[in-house]
Order: C-alpha cells, then structure tokens, then sequence
C-alpha cells in the first residue's frame, strides 16, 4: 500500500486529497475528474458553471441543466 496526496484549488477553496491504496494515482486522477466535473456544473465561483448560468439567465429564458443540479435547486427552494 501508498500513500499519495493531492491538492487542488477548486470551487473557491483548497481540497486536499489523501488516498491509502496499491494503485492511489489512478484513485486520485478519478477524484480529480470528478471534482471538476462537479465544480463545471455546480461552482458559484466559476463564472462558466452551469449554477453561474442559471443565474446569469435568471428572469430572461430557461436553462437546460443536468438532472443533478436540478434535483440540487429543488432541495435548496423547499
């Protein structure tokens, strides 16, 4: 088993990753993909996010967005 660490400056904030694994670079990569991923669709410091869209667009036209971030506005407005 390894240990590696990572840190990434996403979504306005340090995240630092640690991961105990045989293969910890591929676990690693993985959860860099994914955090990316999440901070394209759900960032409020990302001025290209999807979230930044919907509120660039508040009040003008409807935004198609994914499942996921919808599902997240609907828990935040009830």
């Amino acid at each position: 088993m390894k240990i590696e660490t990572r840190r990434l400056y996403l979504m306005g904030t340090v995240i630092t990753l640690q991961v105990e694994a045989s293969q910890p670079m591929f676990l690693l990569d993985n959860a860099e993909v994914r955090l990316r991923d999440y901070q394209q669709r759900f960032s409020a410091n990302d001025a290209t996010s999807d979230l930044m869209n919907i509120n660039h667009q508040s009040g003008r036209k409807a935004v198609v967005v994914d499942e996921e971030l919808y599902e997240l506005s609907e828990l935040l407005t009830t």
